[in-house]
């Protein structure tokens, strides 16, 4: 028969490059493994839980607490230990709540600060800076 040919193939080439391709394989893998491992460490800003610090005014105390997740901001309250802030202070409970909630929303304390709080803001800004502090890595 004209034209026909064999093909030689050696076992012990064709067990070579199967070990070759198996190693190159892994190696692959490990390597994506250890890449991403990496990169969902680094993703990790904050240690979880609930973080406060205290702005102590005039007339009374006031408890920033700041619940932060592994890489988010996740809710920022303002609480007083005494009835006599509402009083002397009329907007800071609201002023306190807008702010909050631009913190999460944007998640970060570098907000821009105008207007009638400006004063209040920059306390509540510092004091949710110093409870994002204790909450870092």
């Amino acid at each position: 028969m004209p034209g026909s040919k064999f093909m030689v193939i050696k076992l012990r080439e064709l067990m070579k490059t199967a070990v070759f391709a198996v190693l190159g394989v892994a190696i692959i893998v490990a390597l994506i493994y250890f890449a991403v491992g990496r990169l969902g460490d680094s993703q990790a800003v904050y240690n979880p839980g609930i973080y406060s610090s205290q702005i102590e005014l005039q007339n009374g105390n006031v408890l920033v607490e700041v619940k932060v997740g592994k890489t988010k901001i996740q809710k920022v309250s303002v609480s007083s230990d005494s009835e006599t802030v509402p009083v002397f202070y009329p907007l800071f409970n609201t002023v306190a709540e807008d702010i909050g909630k631009q913190v999460v929303k944007q998640q970060t304390t570098e907000l821009e600060i105008e207007g009638d709080g400006s004063v209040t803001t920059a306390l509540i800004l510092d004091a949710v800076e110093e409870s994002l502090a204790q909450a870092r890595k």
